[in-house]
């Protein structure tokens, strides 16, 4: 459990970090070079999780593990969805049009809240972690 908590800790941090960068990508209109790199981080920590929850499969299932996988969940869901606007952030559009520059723009705006959405989902689980979880595996 302690490997999951882990690679958990690391996704959260990862994945509100990569949010601060798209916010700033989407204020700014310009996108940020290392965006590629942190969603392609993002997927790995994401798939480290999912084989530390495969591989504690077959342990015994306590309040304290089954709460630790139902969080594990909820970020790699948040990690996914935030690679997918990372990517959708960040992928080269027609450039040279006004009219697909505002289209682009009113776009950008709609999945800024989304962004904003899975920063929430992510800083929860975070706090969660920072007041206690770490206490209940142990």
């Amino acid at each position: 459990m302690l490997s999951i908590a882990s690679n958990l800790a690391q996704l959260v941090t990862l994945g509100l970090e990569t949010i601060r960068v798209a916010k700033a990508a989407y204020r700014s209109g310009s996108v940020d070079s290392d965006l590629a790199e942190h969603a392609a981080r993002l997927s790995t920590l994401c798939d480290n999780v999912e084989q530390s929850l495969s591989n504690c499969a077959s342990h015994p299932k306590t309040d304290a593990h089954n709460y630790l996988m139902e969080m594990a969940r909820q970020c790699c869901r948040a990690s996914l969805n935030l690679q997918a606007e990372v990517k959708a952030l960040s992928s080269p559009s027609a450039k040279g049009s006004l009219t697909v520059a505002i289209k682009a723009s009113i776009k950008a705006m709609g999945k800024s809240d989304r962004v904003y959405k899975l920063g929430r989902t992510l800083a929860r689980c975070q706090s969660e972690m920072d007041s206690g979880l770490l206490l209940r595996i142990w």
